[in-house]
């Protein structure tokens, strides 16, 4: 499989990060903030939507977050959350949880 990466420009320097370090993204007041493995937040200009298309292993699981798919640990349909594997928690939309549930089954049977 050919990596993939994204490119995060700022006016001090522009930083290629692969989509596969990145654990979940988020989104408040127009910047996105891309959470990855080794810890760090990188910041770029973009809304979720659009941060989500360019992310194909992502998925918006609520109006202001959207995980990678590839990084689900456990999923808590009670409380509607999601753990990934960096053990952090997400709370998932009650629209959303379905398709989350459907999506990692999916992912899961073809790897």
């Amino acid at each position: 499989m050919k990596e993939e990466f994204i490119n995060i420009e700022n006016e001090n320097s522009i930083c290629r990060i692969s989509i596969e370090e990145i654990f979940s993204i988020s989104v408040s007041s127009g910047i996105l903030q891309l959470c990855a493995k080794n810890g760090r937040v990188y910041s770029k200009t973009m809304t979720l939507n659009k941060g989500v298309e360019l992310l194909p292993s992502f998925m918006k699981i609520n109006k202001s977050e959207a995980i990678n798919l590839l990084y689900v640990k456990e999923i808590l349909k009670k409380s509607r959350q999601v753990i990934l594997d960096n053990d952090s928690k997400y709370e998932v939309s009650y629209r959303n949880m379905p398709i989350l549930r459907s999506a990692v089954k999916k992912l899961r049977s073809t790897t």
